[in-house]
């Protein structure tokens, strides 16, 4: 996967096992020597105590799948706006893969960053 910048507050999918969708989305919210933290914005995630920590080369920020997340006071709506250019390790392409289509929805938990949102 090609570099990129990682900042506290990015909204990014964690590792490439699982399936990017809304559900999936965490917050960056800690940066040390070659690990991410972050904060999973759905409610169904946070419930089950789920924090994710990796490392950077496993974050790929949501703007790379080539979608707007949209993070409301209660859900997270994420939009197509382009073509994807997040990749596997091994190179492959890998899309945004919402189970029901677009626009991908999940419940939010936390208001803490109410009306924000991360364009492509």
């Amino acid at each position: 996967m090609p570099e990129q910048r990682i900042l506290l507050g990015d909204l990014a999918i964690f590792g490439d096992i699982d399936r990017p969708s809304a559900d999936m989305i965490a917050r960056v919210v800690k940066i040390e020597t070659g690990l991410v933290h972050g904060e999973y914005l759905s409610e169904r995630l946070r419930r089950l105590g789920m924090r994710p920590v990796v490392r950077a080369e496993s974050v790929t920020l949501v703007e790379r799948f080539g979608v707007r997340a949209e993070v409301l006071p209660d859900w997270i709506v994420v939009r197509p706006i382009g073509l994807s250019r997040a990749t596997y390790r091994n190179g492959e392409p890998r899309p945004w893969q919402p189970p029901d289509g677009f626009p991908d929805i999940a419940q939010r938990a936390a208001p803490a960053d109410q009306g924000q949102s991360r364009d492509a």
